[in-house]
């Protein structure tokens, strides 16, 4: 990167979000941006490599993170996995095509005042992102940068596993972005001719060859630079030293869930009263800044794994020290509601109704399978 040069947006985090931004004001011809990635370059060869995702929810390319001790699961400190490289958690996801429930972009909408995004709002937006090998009606579009496809080869088991749920009580469903969520079925996923179609390969590898678009990598964003009240750059650490970049236009903070919110109370935006008692000079008092919803952790080994997930716990992201070097704490507030708790307890149950039918394969429960249930699979319930 030429430090000496104007950059009218400088965009924090290069994950799925802050890619499809670089892309997207990159059409923009007279328009510079610089891309800031705490994390090294998407280069390593299991990125790629559908076998490999399951080597990625650890290691190198995570932040390591820990929740916070839960008193409600009697001190349990669960592992985090949130990427720390380029692309972000499309680097390193199970590559599940999903784009949400309707209900929440309404509830944005109707409830949080974010004109623009009820569901009907976005999705001709998610159309026109889209190129599905087998799906083109009102949900689907083809011809877009993001690939969504049927699995190449689904384990015969993973088959099995569907049919189970069917027995079980839940109805087939192929397509979870269609008409309705619920049901049993193989989801699509984001690969293209069987390689992983991440944010950066989508989006941000051929944005970068308009010559409009600086990317710098393993650098650590310290805070944002707030002059009058507005964001007008962002200092980093990179290749040993401090630098600081400013933005002519806009700063974008698109650095996840964690990221994010960790960035805006390392700049003194939060609630000031947690601020101080960290040593950070609050510059704009904002209760809400450390509010996230929780993610769940992904276990890994050999066998079969069925993840039973509450979906919308509302946890808090708070600083531990003014030091950006420092993981912040981070209480995804597992089942401190009754509602929580129960919604858990419902979701073990169908897990264990599927696990009880009998397996077309061998006509035993599945339950009784060891080493032959290494499956990749979609079960997908919304319970209300």
């Amino acid at each position: 990167m030429d430090r000496s040069r104007r950059y009218d947006y400088v965009i924090v985090g290069d994950g799925s979000a802050g890619c499809i931004m670089a892309a997207r004001l990159g059409e923009i011809a007279d328009a510079r941006i610089l891309l800031i990635e705490a994390g090294p370059p998407d280069v390593s060869p299991d990125i790629h490599r559908l076998v490999s995702f399951y080597k990625m929810t650890s290691g190198a390319l995570t932040w390591g993170y820990q929740t916070a001790p839960s008193p409600q699961r009697e001190g349990q400190v669960v592992p985090l996995a949130q990427a720390r490289v380029l692309s972000g958690g499309s680097s390193i996801n199970a590559m599940v095509f999903t784009r949400g429930n309707p209900k929440d972009y309404d509830a944005w909408a109707s409830e949080e005042g974010c004109g623009g995004w009820a569901f009907e709002d976005v999705l001709p937006y998610f159309r026109r992102a889209e190129d599905n090998n087998r799906l083109a009606d009102a949900y689907h579009g083809t011809g877009g940068p993001l690939a969504a496809s049927d699995l190449i080869s689904p384990h015969p088991l993973s088959r099995a596993f569907v049919r189970a749920a069917q027995q079980a009580g839940l109805q087939h469903n192929g397509d979870f972005n269609g008409a309705e969520q619920e049901g049993a079925g193989l989801y699509q996923v984001t690969q293209r001719d069987g390689r992983r179609c991440s944010a950066a390969v989508a989006y941000l590898r051929p944005a970068v060859r308009r010559g409009n678009i600086d990317v710098v990598t393993d650098a650590l964003a310290h805070r944002l630079i707030v002059e009058k009240g507005r964001a007008v750059g962002v200092r980093y650490f990179a290749n040993g030293a401090l630098a600081d970049v400013r933005a002519e236009q806009e700063v974008i903070v698109a650095a996840g869930a964690i990221g994010s919110p960790k960035l805006l109370l390392l700049s003194g935006i939060g609630p000031a009263d947690e601020l101080r008692v960290v040593g950070v000079q609050s510059l704009h008092d904002l209760p809400g800044a450390g509010l996230e919803a929780g993610v769940p952790p992904v276990p890994g080994g050999y066998g079969c794994t069925i993840n039973s997930c509450h979906l919308r716990p509302r946890g808090s992201v708070t600083l531990r020290s003014p030091d950006p070097l420092i993981p912040p704490e981070i209480d995804p507030n597992y089942w401190a509601e009754a509602y929580d708790f129960e919604m858990s307890l419902r979701g073990l149950e169908m897990t264990r109704q599927i696990a009880h039918q009998s397996c077309a394969s061998c006509s035993v429960p599945w339950c009784g399978l060891t080493d032959q249930c290494w499956i990749v699979l979609a079960v997908s319930s919304i319970v209300e």
